[in-house]
């Protein structure tokens, strides 16, 4: 499945931005991808702008790990409250720089954003574009705001300008997984969409079920959405008390319009010739305009 492979790394991408509401079953996708990432020996440095470090940590439902750095941005992430420290970021340098200073080793890294829309909102979306961009993709001149893999949360509702803010966004992605909605069922399996660029230049699209199997493991199958059927329309489903006139049609009412023809509809059965009927206004002239001609 392909949420499988981007979980565990065997298909490579650089930025996953996931599109959610304010039901927030994304956070269930930012648990799956820090085990992953945990279980794989890599770095999850996670930046929390939307809850309280402690309170991302406790329902993370995770072993406690050295290779799990979490920032704090949700307390004062205008930098109004922090005057010294080595942990100070100012609004106008890259956040990313907080990994440079606390990472132990820059070979396999995630970054994980709780909520872009509280990122942007702090910082606005052409600063936290040109962090993102430099971050992942000018490596070579930027080694300290070096980001290996990002993945971010961005909620619709949140957003002033959504579509121009999710345009721009999706261009940057490699990966967009969309949380589709009103597909969340009794047993609590969630329905996504997801969208991945590969390097080669190749688009794959699929769709996937997720859910937290009996175990507490994440869990995805692929699955194909049917369209419901379109209903048509029925003149005898017309409610007979919705006005005062009479919206339907008797049987003999139907029979006399269907032997009614229009005047632009007669037809003659005499090999198609044309009938000409002058009226007192036309200027008829019965005299040959080619008289004086020899032919």
């Amino acid at each position: 499945m392909a949420l499988k492979q981007l979980l565990n790394g065997s298909q490579p991408y650089k930025f996953a931005l996931i599109e959610d509401t304010v039901d927030e079953f994304s956070f269930v996708l930012l648990r799956a991808f820090i085990n992953e990432s945990l279980c794989n020996g890599k770095e999850v440095h996670v930046f929390c702008f939307d809850q309280l470090p402690a309170d991302f940590e406790r329902n993370l439902v995770v072993q406690k790990s050295v290779r799990l750095y979490i920032h704090d941005f949700f307390t004062d992430s205008a930098e109004w409250l922090r005057n010294t420290g080595s942990q100070k970021v100012v609004n106008n340098k890259n956040i990313f720089s907080l990994i440079h200073k606390s990472s132990a080793d820059s070979s396999g890294q995630l970054v994980i954003i709780d909520s872009l829309s509280s990122f942007i909102s702090s910082y606005g979306l052409e600063e936290v574009y040109r962090q993102i961009h430099q971050s992942i993709y000018f490596d070579s001149f930027h080694k300290s705001n070096f980001v290996r893999q990002l993945v971010s949360v961005i909620y619709k509702e949140t957003i002033l300008h959504y579509d121009t803010t999710i345009t721009l966004l999706k261009h940057l992605a490699s990966v967009w997984i969309a949380v589709l909605p009103y597909r969340r069922n009794s047993t609590g399996k969630v329905i996504v969409k997801i969208l991945h660029k590969k390097a080669n230049g190749k688009l794959l699209k699929q769709v996937e079920e997720c859910y937290i199997d009996s175990a507490g493991l994440f869990q995805s199958k692929k699955v194909e959405i049917t369209k419901e059927p379109s209903s048509k329309f029925d003149d005898n489903e017309l409610p007979s008390q919705l006005t005062t006139f009479n919206l339907g049609l008797k049987e003999e009412e139907k029979l006399a319009r269907s032997k009614l023809v229009l005047p632009y509809l007669k037809t003659e059965n005499s090999g198609g010739s044309i009938y000409y009927e002058p009226d007192e206004n036309d200027d008829w002239d019965e005299e040959d305009p080619d008289d004086d001609l020899d032919v």
